[in-house]
């Protein structure tokens, strides 16, 4: 089904700026290259949104990697994202955005771990998989968009429903609150480089998704209520 597709592309969408955020291993960024090469040829029906401009230029940025530019992706990405704290140029873990203080700090990973195992996922436990690092949250939504479109395939809307529920549920209370300003921070840091394009395409994104989320809802509800 159309619904089924274009969640599909919503969950490689989600993928791909997780990868895109995790430690750049030169097997990732080769294979994140390929990914995105792929992606691109798949594009024609988001051309008409309003985030494909910052997609295309971030699938352009990704696609001309391969294992030569690991070594300098390796030392931008530690040099933003890892130095020791309190230096951290750019934080990439939602609990220093909303959380700063030990105990909310808790709190909150409490909270995301608790999300992920209502789904049926377990967190780990390597500090660089962290429940609130950002390439977490956003593979979790790629994992809600699988089972969502596994619903659409299915045609069970009930269950599809509550999946889109639960991905607005989750965009509202977390990557909506804290990616911007994460994105900011990035942009602000290298704005010609990789993980800003990334952060930049994902934040329109992310943002155009809380829409459809909203609008296939309200449609269905209203397909619900109708007499």
């Amino acid at each position: 089904t159309a619904l089924q597709d274009f969640t599909r592309q919503r969950q490689a969408a989600y993928r791909l700026f997780s990868q895109s955020l995790v430690y750049p291993d030169t097997e990732r960024v080769e294979t994140i290259g390929i990914v995105a090469g792929e992606l691109a040829r798949q594009s024609e029906p988001w051309a008409g949104f309003a985030f494909f401009r910052e997609w295309d230029l971030f699938l352009d940025a990704l696609a001309g990697l391969g294992p030569q530019q690991a070594a300098a992706l390796q030392g931008e990405y530690v040099s933003s994202f890892q130095v020791s704290r309190p230096n951290v140029p750019c934080p990439i873990y939602e609990s220093v955005y909303l959380a700063p203080e030990p105990a909310a700090a808790a709190l909150l990973l409490t909270q995301l771990e608790i999300e992920y195992a209502r789904a049926g996922l377990a967190a780990s436990s390597s500090p660089r998989q962290a429940p609130d690092h950002v390439a977490v949250e956003l593979e979790f939504m790629s994992f809600l968009c699988a089972r969502e479109a596994e619903f659409w395939e299915a045609e069970d809307i009930r269950q599809a429903r509550q999946f889109l529920k639960t991905e607005r549920r989750f965009l509202r209370a977390h990557l909506n609150r804290w990616f911007p300003q994460f994105a900011c921070g990035v942009n602000a840091l290298n704005p010609d480089g990789v993980f800003a394009s990334a952060t930049r395409a994902a934040g329109a994104f992310i943002v155009h998704d809380g829409d459809l989320i909203d609008g296939l809802l309200l449609r269905f509800d209203a397909v619900r209520e109708a007499p």
